[in-house]
């Protein structure tokens, strides 16, 4: 006999009317209901959810129950977090329901390890259900969607130039991932090297627009900084697109780097370069 995880099947898995909602098709923000949803204390294993009811037209009370799904952001769509729990247990959830009083707040703790296990650091979305409660048999669903970013730390290895900026030279540190660990390598070369034996590899405010990896290409989309303070010459302009592919290209499952400009996929750099082909780590 298969094994069965809580005691009670939850009642928003039993209602045949509860509203199903695509998770790319919901939107945190205030409703008809005033309802807000915001994200505390972040941990691989678990988060508190707060909900907050300002201004509603809810008809009767706001409850809420224990179910919730879990998305991560995985190449610009969103995937479901699979269960790491053994193969043969059945998944059930209590039929509990947690009031959110008008006009006030309810503090919810969530711990997914048990379901999901530690979350690698990325940027996730949790589904949770709430229910507009009249009386029996008479209420209102919705499902809201929260967006959270599990952070964690790594050893990343940057490339930035020489001091006769003659070659890129690694060097290694530990970092916090926050986001994509592709985006956060971007972000750490934008900081400059930590070594004053090195020299920084990208200059101006650049904007991080977009990352995403598929099939060994990293495609990026940075602000039109990137090229307007990165041009002017040979070898800085080598060392800026360089430094990002082969700091990149150092993360396993990475092979090669297309770099667009705000939007734009094959757009000229400076007066040596363009953007239109991806480059790999070997060289331009």
């Amino acid at each position: 006999m298969k094994k069965i995880i809580a005691l009670l099947l939850s009642l928003l898995t039993l209602t045949a009317c509860t509203r199903i909602v695509k998770v790319e098709d919901v939107k945190v923000a205030e409703d008809e209901w005033g309802l807000t949803l915001s994200a505390e204390n972040v941990t691989p294993s678990g988060m508190t959810i707060v909900f907050k009811q300002m201004n509603g037209k809810q008809t009767g009370e706001l409850q809420t129950g224990d179910w919730y799904a879990l998305y991560k952001e995985e190449a610009g769509e969103w995937k479901e977090v699979p269960y790491a729990i053994e193969d043969g247990v059945n998944v059930g959830w209590h039929s509990i329901a947690y009031m959110i009083p008008k006009g006030g707040s309810y503090e919810m703790e969530v711990n997914w390890e048990w379901l999901y296990g530690k979350l690698a650091p990325g940027k996730y979305r949790i589904n949770k259900e709430v229910m507009d409660f009249r009386e029996t048999g008479d209420f209102d669903e919705k499902i809201y969607s929260l967006e959270f970013t599990v952070s964690g730390k790594a050893e990343v290895a940057l490339y930035f130039p020489d001091k006769d900026v003659m070659n890129l030279e690694k060097e290694v540190r530990e970092i916090d991932i926050r986001g994509s660990i592709e985006k956060s390598i971007l972000h750490e070369l934008m900081k400059g090297p930590e070594s004053e034996e090195l020299n920084p590899s990208l200059y101006g405010n650049i904007t991080v627009i977009s990352v995403a990896t598929k099939d060994g290409l990293c495609t990026i989309d940075l602000s039109s900084d990137f090229t307007e303070y990165n041009t002017g010459g040979s070898t800085k302009e080598y060392m800026a697109i360089m430094s990002i592919v082969k700091s990149l290209c150092e993360l396993e499952g990475i092979e090669r780097v297309k770099i667009n400009i705000e939007g734009e996929e094959n757009p000229q750099f400076g007066g040596h370069f363009t953007l239109e082909e991806p480059f790999s780590p070997n060289g331009i």
